[in-house]
């Protein structure tokens, strides 16, 4: 935990878990953790903040980077029926802002179309993307 201290995080983001005992630690000092991220998630992370993954083997005199924000948003997925007990299903996505252009970027897009109009505008804005990434 003392190495955790050491890099003064605000955000630790895991793969798996950590022991309880960590857990309250890490809470205790004002760090926020997010546990059960797959390793292809905190791979884009990693490539979008410019920061390595690490292990806490690997903290000792690591150099962190920083975003502007992180913030979690629940959506009400509008295109599933019902869930259990009548409820809608939601998704909870964290979002990460502030962090250098050149490494990345989401697109959110919102649409209620048909499937195939949809495949349709999001192969074409797939081609956009690709075609202005190529003029960087």
């Amino acid at each position: 935990m003392e190495l955790i201290k050491i890099c003064h995080p605000n955000v630790i983001l895991v793969e798996k878990t950590v022991s309880r005992d960590i857990q309250e630690a890490i809470l205790d000092n004002g760090m926020t953790l997010v546990l059960d991220m797959k390793l292809h998630r905190l791979e884009r992370v990693a490539r979008c903040t410019g920061s390595p993954i690490l292990s806490c083997d690997d903290l000792n005199g690591q150099t962190l980077r920083q975003c502007d924000s992180i913030y979690f948003e629940k959506f009400v997925e509008e295109h599933d029926g019902t869930g259990e007990g009548g409820k809608r299903p939601t998704k909870t996505l964290m979002f990460i802002e502030g962090c250098p252009t050149r490494l990345g970027c989401t697109v959110r897009l919102y649409m209620q179309l048909g499937a195939s109009v949809f495949l349709f505008i999001l192969t074409q804005l797939s081609k956009l993307i690709k075609w202005i990434l190529h003029l960087l």
